[in-house]
């Protein structure tokens, strides 16, 4: 089926270093959705002194600061290298490609067949890296395309960011909303609402987690946040 969209119809070069996770714009280095959401963190009272000052919080008063992108669960390297294995696999296999690939994933490759199965879904972009020029950020997205409905028949612009860990986290929502923001803007979209979901790949099944809510604000107040203090 042919693409609606040309996703290399844009005025530059983009490209990522996968082992630092470094963007380059026409040469240039710019800062990726991750390394943004890395460098800035929140921090509360501490729970055992209310502000005060103990041993659990060595005196500050306040817990350790943690970063807003939820890094602290992709510290695992081999769970890493399983995640980078699952996306490798499903996009080689929705541009239609064979591969070989760790039979460790075998499960996770089950749950996401039985997600196509369920949903009829029509692609047009996958591992696409883009650059907005506005707001200054690189990202990366894992799926866009259209889900197909029979009741009434139609058709959806749907955003799919594929999950392998082993919790739900609220950080996605915000990846999401930066992904869609970028497909627009690069894109020249004028859907008013771009579908976001999760899929939470499990053994043998899977998990949709729909973003029904805007959380752009939330992700360009991290944004803001970093071009001011964390360069």
């Amino acid at each position: 089926m042919p693409l609606e969209f040309d996703p290399l119809n844009h005025d530059y070069k983009i490209e990522l270093d996968k082992a630092t996770h470094t963007y380059r714009v026409d040469g240039e280095v710019k800062p990726g959705y991750h390394e943004i959401c890395d460098c800035v963190g929140t921090r509360r009272r501490c729970c055992e002194c209310y502000g005060i000052g103990c041993d659990q919080c060595n005196n500050t008063g306040y817990t350790s600061y943690r970063a807003v992108s939820g890094s602290e669960f992709m510290r695992d390297q081999i769970a890493a290298r399983f995640g980078t294995h699952t996306h490798d696999f499903i996009a080689f296999d929705q541009r239609g490609i064979k591969c070989k690939y760790d039979p460790g994933i075998e499960p996770y490759i089950a749950g996401y067949r039985k997600f196509l199965k369920n949903y009829n879904l029509e692609m047009q972009l996958v591992e696409e890296m883009f650059y907005h020029k506005f707001y200054g950020y690189c990202i990366t997205i894992d799926w866009f395309g259209f889900l197909h409905i029979e009741k009434p028949k139609t058709k959806v612009p749907l955003l799919i960011d594929w999950k392998t860990s082993t919790t739900v986290q609220k950080s996605w929502a915000r990846q999401t909303a930066a992904q869609e923001e970028a497909i627009k803007f690069n894109l020249k979209l004028t859907y008013r609402k771009i579908h976001r979901m999760a899929v939470l790949l499990k053994p043998n099944d899977y998990e949709p987690i729909e973003h029904k809510r805007s959380e752009l604000n939330q992700f360009l107040s991290i944004l803001n946040t970093y071009k001011t203090f964390g360069k």
